[in-house]
């Protein structure tokens, strides 16, 4: 029965982490109560690799941890553009005037501010990193469990075939 607790958090910190709504017209987050689609595909991903070849090394799991720190960053991206914007952000249109807007930061705000902000952005960014860490290494904590591992992999691949059939009410967060 306590295999159960590391699994069932991991996979709801890391699902609250991708299925965030935005508090508009502010750069704040709420959790909802929805399921992500991506976070069904990396337990059944895990469960099928450790079923057939034992728990993944280093390499799949820096590789799932990066894939998760981007699909996060992405989803905050497209849930609070708008709202701060008024309109979605195009990389290709719109990159080529950040280093004017920042440049017009940089003589607007005091350089304190600034520090204080990239000091608050960085602890943020680490505690996000860590949290998602943290989830990742409970999940394959609880899916190293024989019996647990088969009951996720197949509720995962219950609620991917759902989505897939438009049935679930699942929602992506890209």
């Amino acid at each position: 029965m306590t295999a159960y607790i590391p699994l069932l958090g991991g996979i709801a910190v890391l699902n609250i982490l991708l299925t965030l709504q935005n508090i508009w017209p502010t750069p704040w987050v709420r959790p909802v109560a929805e399921i992500s689609i991506e976070i069904a595909a990396l337990t059944l991903f895990l469960a099928i690799w450790i079923e057939f070849r034992g728990p993944p090394g280093k390499p799949i799991r820096r590789t799932a941890l990066a894939v998760l720190l981007l699909l996060i960053a992405g989803r905050y991206g497209e849930i609070t553009a708008p709202a701060l914007f008024g309109r979605r952000i195009d990389l290709y249109w719109d990159l080529r005037h950040a280093p004017s807007v920042a440049a017009m930061f940089a003589e607007a705000v005091p350089w304190w501010r600034i520090a204080g902000l990239a000091t608050g952005v960085a602890a943020l960014i680490a505690a996000i990193i860590l949290a998602v860490r943290y989830a990742l290494g409970a999940m394959l904590t609880g899916l190293a469990n024989p019996a647990l591992r088969r009951r996720a992999g197949l509720l995962a691949a219950a609620t991917i075939v759902l989505y897939a059939a438009g049935l679930g009410g699942v929602r992506t967060s890209a």
